[in-house]
């Protein structure tokens, strides 16, 4: 059964990982190949891929992740929800700590994310490993925080940041680290450890094959929704790899799918608008790949540089 890989690009944020706050759908062509491809998520701040169910769900498994529950509440904004909570229209959104699985520290032209040992990453205003990378995606049209600045100018604060360049900053994992670090970092990225995954692990080595049965047919058109639980921006790709290869970023990098058409949100009475999509192609890796702006608008009126969204 071919599935797709989700991969986000944030601009507020030096991480990658996508963010939650109602589903999007998005649709995706599946191209024509004689092999069996698998899903894995990585995402633009802290998301969640809900539908087809990706293998970072697998802790819903157990009986304190099951059915949308988790062990603990966050504190704070979001107080009293599960860590990586969604929406899935009538249908429970059972997405344990896929939101979890993200990468923290990284900036485009760098070949290793930093794990947040160059100091703070949301929001993040630096070259963290000075690579020199200018950034590619400078159309104020095609940026999703401080648009009004001039690309490149003292006051480009994000010209470091993923998707300032989608595709060109590194990640850990093609399917992501738990807790995006070897450690746990600000900003409610404290993965809990389970049988399955401990803090720091990465999700192509640890996480087993989880069929939910989802089959998709060669040549089709197919939906996806994913959430986003904290908007920093960017955006995302979705990408396939055989299943039968190494689950690494140059696998899913050899197939970028297209998208079939434009995206819908969810607000939050639970309707669905459909979304005039951005879609960005010129300066991205892979080379020509299309990448879709998130339709998710900045609602601090900036993102001033020193506080997160």
């Amino acid at each position: 059964p071919p599935c797709k890989v989700s991969i986000g690009s944030a601009e507020l944020a030096a991480d990658c990982a996508m963010p939650s706050c109602w589903p999007t759908r998005s649709s995706s062509r599946v191209m024509n190949f004689a092999f069996l491809l698998v899903l894995l998520p990585l995402a633009a701040a802290h998301s969640n891929l809900i539908k087809p169910k990706p293998r970072n769900a697998i802790d819903s498994e157990l009986p304190e992740w099951a059915n949308g529950k988790a062990p603990y509440h966050w504190e704070g904004p979001g107080n009293g929800t599960a860590p990586c909570a969604c929406r899935n229209g009538t249908d429970v959104c059972a997405s344990a700590q896929t939101c979890l699985w993200f990468n923290v520290g990284t900036t485009i032209g760098c070949p290793l994310p930093d794990g947040g040992d160059k100091g703070p990453s949301n929001p993040n205003r630096i070259d963290r490993c000075g690579a020199g990378m200018k950034a590619t995606n400078n159309d104020p049209a095609h940026r999703t925080i401080n648009r009004a600045a001039v690309a490149g100018s003292k006051d480009d604060w994000t010209k470091f940041n993923p998707w300032r360049a989608p595709g060109h900053a590194p990640v850990y994992d093609a399917c992501g680290r738990a807790s995006g670090s070897y450690q746990a970092t600000p900003g409610k990225g404290e993965f809990t450890d389970t049988k399955y995954a401990k803090l720091g692990d990465l999700g192509s080595q640890v996480l087993p094959k989880y069929d939910t049965g989802t089959v998709w047919r060669t040549g089709s058109v197919v939906e996806t929704r994913s959430s986003f639980r904290a908007n920093h921006g960017g955006g995302y790709q979705f990408r396939l790899c055989p299943l039968t290869s190494d689950l690494t970023e140059a696998c899913f990098q050899q197939t970028p799918m297209p998208f079939a058409g434009n995206s819908k949100l969810m607000i939050s009475d639970g309707s669905m608008i459909e979304l005039d999509s951005v879609d960005v192609s010129n300066g991205t890796l892979p080379v020509g790949g299309t990448w879709r702006m998130l339709g998710v608008p900045d609602v601090a009126g900036g993102a001033p540089p020193r506080r997160g969204l």
